[in-house]
């Protein structure tokens, strides 16, 4: 065999499915995100306290809702300290959509998880992360 593995990323481990758990909502903390913007989010907690996602955890699998849109954009979900390499999590198109979609990332800096926005000038949204589970 020639080449060689330029980069390996061990495969994230057991995958442990769990009741959903919201463990952020713009709506209650936070706020609107706005295009440009960037945010970071703590996934271990749920609202109001309890651990959802336990340290040690490698990735997690998330349900994400947009609420109450503006113009058009997307949201980039992405391990803290890594750099934006330009994908998009979610897309929404119009003013005062809700829409959802399922994201799996692996995880960053104690279970956190940075969060992007980018579209039209002017674009925002709220975001709500449910945690439905995890990688050990």
């Amino acid at each position: 065999m020639r080449g060689a593995i330029v980069q390996y990323i061990p495969p994230a481990g057991d995958f442990f499915p769990i009741s959903p758990k919201r463990v952020y909502d713009s709506r209650v903390n936070g706020g609107r995100i706005y295009n440009g913007q960037e945010r970071l989010v703590f996934v271990g907690n749920q609202l109001g306290g309890g651990t959802v996602v336990p340290s040690g955890a490698r990735a997690v699998a998330l349900n994400v809702t947009l609420d109450a849109t503006v113009q058009s954009g997307y949201l980039s979900v992405r391990p803290d300290g890594t750099t934006y390499n330009g994908t998009s999590s979610i897309n929404w198109f119009m003013t005062n959509e809700i829409i959802a979609n399922g994201v799996t990332s692996t995880l960053g800096g104690d279970r956190r998880v940075r969060v992007r926005t980018g579209g039209v000038s002017g674009g925002s949204t709220h975001f709500i992360f449910d945690a439905v589970g995890y990688y050990l």
